[in-house]
């Protein structure tokens, strides 16, 4: 009986009945333990809401759907149907392409898991030598992809992010623990020392002119703030996406806000007397990371702080510095050594081959706002 109710539990069984045991002797500690509503209000919406991203109970993950490691490999899986938003709200040349920053959760998330290492224990991890080698497309469904994982040494793992359709890794990098100490960036003072913003609509009808079309679960940039060797950008998770955040480490559509951010640092400064700008070059896609460090988990509205990273004279790659920092301008995560690849050809063959990857846009043109002339 619960709560004074009798029940009929002859009505869970059909032909086969199970066998009485015996129960220990002891008394049981006289202590009840019951959910509050708000715990099961809680489970019953995490539930409601893996049903609808990925259409059954029981995923580990938004992106990592299932464990399928045996005796001789670490390894995870995904299996996408192709209604996911990071597929249908990031078209690049009209192919869905999978983010390349939903790879790094991808392995965080794995790692973690077969660490046996909890949320707490974040601080301290770090991705580094990642290269994205191509590009994972969605053809048909379903789209199988894997994540196997290779230990090296104390608190060292390999990664790669594969797909069924190739027989080489779309990404890989390696992932290790350290004592991190996070920093303090003052965000006011970067916002004051700006002398350009561009507003979401802005950035976002760029990225459309150059072919890149990102749908609401992508377009978390509201501002676009940009000074003399730095792009400032305030992020704030799409509503869309906003119920799923807590399942999120390195939630896709805040890092990826990170590196459309570099979209700044294309501006043509010169056109501020006729209050217009253009975009020179072309779109990017990424292609390597020196180093990702973890200190928290992403926030849903953050500031992102990008700066070029210094080079020698010989050196003909561009690199850039990345922070990302909740509202009080404390780091949650910090990129070194950002590299890029414009976006060139006019081949979707090109999109999956490992190859500098698929079209070159013309120069865009829109309206902006000068900051340095309304500032007191």
């Amino acid at each position: 009986m619960v709560f004074g109710v009798s029940i009929d539990w002859t009505l869970l069984y059909t032909n086969r009945r199970p066998k009485r045991v015996s129960l220990p002797t002891y008394r049981f500690k006289e202590k009840s333990i019951w959910f509050e509503k708000a715990q099961l209000r809680h489970i019953a919406l995490k539930g409601a809401s893996h049903t609808k991203n990925q259409g059954a109970y029981g995923v580990l993950h938004p992106l990592v759907h299932e464990n399928i490691s045996d005796f001789f490999a670490q390894q995870f899986r995904s299996r996408f149907s192709g209604e996911e938003l990071c597929l249908t709200d990031h078209v690049i040349a009209g192919q869905s392409i999978l983010p390349a920053v939903a790879y790094l959760e991808m392995a965080l998330f794995s790692a973690m898991k077969a660490s046996n290492r909890e949320q707490s224990e974040l601080a301290g991890m770090c991705f580094n030598n990642v290269v994205w080698v191509s590009a994972i497309q969605f053809d048909k469904a379903p789209l199988d992809v894997s994540t196997p994982l290779i230990p090296e040494g104390d608190n060292k793992v390999y990664f790669e992010i594969s797909s069924q359709a190739h027989n080489y890794p779309h990404c890989r990098g390696k992932i290790s623990w350290h004592d991190a100490k996070s920093e303090l960036i003052d965000i006011k003072e970067k916002e004051q020392q700006s002398h350009m913003q561009l507003s979401q609509q802005q950035c976002y009808a760029m990225f459309t002119a150059m072919g890149v079309h990102y749908g609401p679960a992508h377009q978390a940039i509201h501002t676009l703030r940009v000074g003399t060797d730095y792009v400032l950008a305030h992020a704030k998770l799409p509503p869309v996406v906003a119920t799923e955040a807590q399942q999120y480490t390195l939630h896709p559509s805040i890092l990826d806000a990170a590196f459309q951010a570099i979209l700044g640092f294309s501006v043509d400064h010169g056109a501020l007397e006729n209050a217009q700008t253009q975009v020179q070059g072309s779109a990017i896609v990424p292609f390597s990371l020196d180093a990702l460090t973890v200190h928290a988990q992403c926030a849903e509205e953050v500031w992102i702080l990008i700066q070029r990273q210094p080079s020698s004279a010989q050196s003909q790659l561009e690199k850039f510095n990345i922070s990302i920092t909740n509202v009080k301008g404390e780091v949650l995560v910090s990129l070194t050594g950002f590299n890029a690849r414009p976006i060139s050809g006019n081949g979707n063959s090109q999109l999956s081959s490992g190859k500098t990857l698929y079209f070159q846009p013309s120069k865009v043109r829109a309206e902006i706002q000068d900051e340095s002339s309304n500032r007191n």
